[in-house]
């Protein structure tokens, strides 16, 4: 590469941030960052529920429908430098092998196999931790003991939160990196099929060689919308992990500390990973006396999608409207009610519910398929892990949005780099293969600007 070339990488989470430190390590490229929100920071907090307190004025609280007939309900996300993994539970685990094999089998995405996302995942500059002892906390103990495939979560963690944003504070840089606050992006400029630029919502337009679109699953369509980017697949194919919380007041308050700090992956129908039950030790209440167990799918079949009239836009997950999935949740949420209603985690606290009508665990062992479908319908949460709506693949590929390496289809100088390329949602928590998808689009544009 024989000039200097200014890429604008918009928005500044997991995936932002790594893309845009990732870049920066060339000479030859100087990367703007643009992030809508403030600088979330590094903090120190361990609690989750109180670091989302501390930074309320830092969340996008999004209307979204999560079934098909659900009205729309808040959905939380971050806005800010660093995005989730400045104030997520800091769990950091891949996926199942199988998911990725999907990508490739499933949607011709061969450079997604398995076999070359590992070496990824062990290429990210990430020094993970593994709860100690006394670090695991009252659930998570139990959890370990009472289902023989749990395990300690890997935690983005070492000696403070290990946000993305720590892809911006490489010593060895060699290029140039500005990274602007409150900077919000209303459309990329387009010019004879290229990208040449950004527009901020004031109406400044900031030039560039190459821009990088990295909102997430449920901005980055608008923003190519408003860009008149054309592929009509933009929206569709949106998923994230069906979850519901059983709750209990425990014996004695929980130990200040990690919240999570022990999952269990669970098999369903011979499919592996297909649902995950994770350990609460507190949930969200400052006396630590509410103890809790996340119950998700976390192999999904269901999409949903986003829509726009040209003002409004309408977010649909469409959660459970496979009959695969249904079934699938349903024996999913049969075991953890069963570990608490009569298994060793039935000691812990007294009387675990299920619903904000405080109905004792044990009453959905006693429902017919039916009946426990209209409930989980009714009390459906979520995890926070949009994914799916610029999907990867073939530019024949009429579902696809952007190419295997992550360019727009039919737009020169235009990337995404963020969740919504995923073709299926993986089976974990998303963040860490968010940063390692980021970290391998940003090598990919690196070998085109080098090429």
């Amino acid at each position: 590469m024989s000039s200097l070339r200014t890429v604008v990488v918009v928005g500044g989470g997991t995936a932002g941030c790594t893309v845009a430190g990732s870049l920066a390590m060339d000479e030859n490229i100087s990367v703007v960052l643009l992030e809508a929100g403030a600088d979330l920071g590094n903090g120190q907090d361990r609690d989750f529920f109180q670091v989302l307190k501390n930074k309320d004025d830092s969340i996008s609280h999004l209307q979204v429908s999560l079934t098909e007939t659900s009205s729309t309900a808040n959905y939380l996300q971050a806005k800010g430098l660093g995005g989730g993994s400045a104030i997520n539970a800091m769990v950091s685990l891949p996926g199942h092998a199988d998911g990725y094999n999907e990508w490739a089998r499933e949607f011709g995405c061969t450079e997604w196999a398995w076999a070359s996302v590992a070496q990824a995942f062990d290429g990210l500059p990430l020094a993970l931790h593994r709860p100690n002892d006394d670090e695991l906390g009252i659930m998570g103990a139990a959890l370990l003991e009472c289902i023989p495939q749990a395990q300690r979560s890997p935690l983005a963690w070492h000696n403070g939160r290990q946000s993305a944003a720590m892809f911006l504070d490489q010593d060895s840089r060699k290029g140039a990196l500005e990274v602007r606050l409150n900077a919000t992006v209303s459309r990329v400029v387009i010019k004879d099929g290229k990208a040449v630029g950004v527009e901020l919502s004031e109406g400044n337009i900031i030039p560039a060689d190459l821009v990088v679109l990295c909102g997430g699953a449920l901005v980055t369509p608008q923003i190519l919308w408003a860009s008149d980017i054309a592929r009509p697949a933009i929206g569709s194919g949106l998923q994230d992990h069906p979850a519901v919380m059983l709750g209990t007041v425990l014996n004695a308050p929980a130990a200040d500390g990690f919240v999570v700090t022990a999952h269990a992956f669970i098999e369903i129908d011979g499919v592996a990973d297909a649902g995950q039950i994770m350990a609460y030790n507190y949930v969200g209440d400052t006396s630590r006396t509410l103890g809790g167990l996340g119950v998700a799918l976390t192999h999904v079949w269901s999409r949903g999608k986003i829509s726009t009239d040209g003002s409004d836009v309408k977010i649909q997950f469409n959660m459970l409207s496979d009959q695969r999935d249904r079934q699938a949740f349903r024996s999913l949420v049969r075991q953890a009610a069963k570990l608490v209603a009569t298994g060793g985690l039935s000691k812990l606290g007294l009387d675990w519910t299920c619903d904000d009508k405080a109905t004792p665990c044990g009453v959905l062992l006693e429902m017919q398929d039916n009946e426990l479908d209209s409930w989980l319908m009714s009390n459906l949460g979520h995890q926070s892990h949009p994914v799916g709506t610029c999907r990867m693949g073939e530019f024949e590929d009429a579902l696809a949005v952007v190419s295997h390496r992550g360019q727009v289809h039919g737009t020169s100088g235009l990337w995404v780099a963020d969740a919504s390329v995923f073709p299926k949602i993986p089976r974990a928590n998303t963040n860490l293969p968010v940063t390692m998808l980021a970290s391998r689009i940003a090598g990919f544009i690196l070998d085109f600007c080098r090429s």
